[in-house]
């Protein structure tokens, strides 16, 4: 049996890809007893919930292989974010160390943060996707509530443009995008009380 612990959610009815581990999969179900739905795709599984059994810190999913488990190797999940892991640069990154710009898009929004130089007084964090992609959501999570106004752009030929305009970010904003094409997107800080903290700037 196989235990799969998943702590955080981003939609109300979502689903989890798994890659194809080498074993069918004989049955899925929740801790709580309901069942998932399953479905082979490739070499990959797809598991879909239901909204009404998520448990909002642990959800526990029960699933059962036709084999021993203690064979199955490590594996590499790829993440659903767009923007993980991919190319990204800042206005200011005075303490690359502790608070780099590397850390708004390494899958940690608990971790370390980005925090610009006191003198940056419109700083920016913008990640290059190295293709363009189709955006439609994005989530952002802050150490503590000094953002009072920022912006959401993409780059359009030469053109930095405007898709989002917000206000307070705080432990965690999830903002749902005008349809948008792009290579390259910018998260703007437009007004803080104090020097901001970025944990994740997420792409979906």
């Amino acid at each position: 049996m196989i235990y799969l612990h998943i702590l955080k959610w981003h939609d109300h009815s979502p689903k989890i890809t798994l890659p194809d581990f080498g074993m069918e999969i004989k049955k899925c179900s929740l801790a709580t007893g309901e069942n998932v739905t399953v479905t082979k795709q490739d070499k990959s599984y797809i598991l879909e919930f239901t909204g009404r059994a998520l448990q909002p810190i642990n959800t526990i999913v029960e699933i059962e292989v036709a084999g021993n488990v203690m064979d199955i190797q490590p594996l590499e999940i790829s993440s659903e974010s767009l923007s993980y892991n991919k190319k990204v640069t800042a206005s200011s990154e005075p303490n690359p160390h502790w608070n780099g710009i590397t850390s708004v898009n390494n899958g940690d929004w608990v971790g370390h943060a980005w925090s610009p130089a006191k003198e940056d007084r419109m700083p920016w964090a913008e990640i290059d996707l190295g293709k363009t992609e189709k955006i439609s959501k994005a989530i952002i999570y802050e150490s503590g509530q000094a953002v009072k106004a920022f912006e959401i752009q993409f780059l359009s030929g030469n053109t930095w443009k405007t898709i989002y305009k917000g206000t307070t970010i705080g432990t965690k904003a999830e903002i749902k995008l005008p349809k948008a094409t792009a290579q390259k997107i910018r998260l703007v800080l437009k007004e803080y009380a104090e020097v901001p903290a970025i944990y994740e700037f997420v792409l979906l």
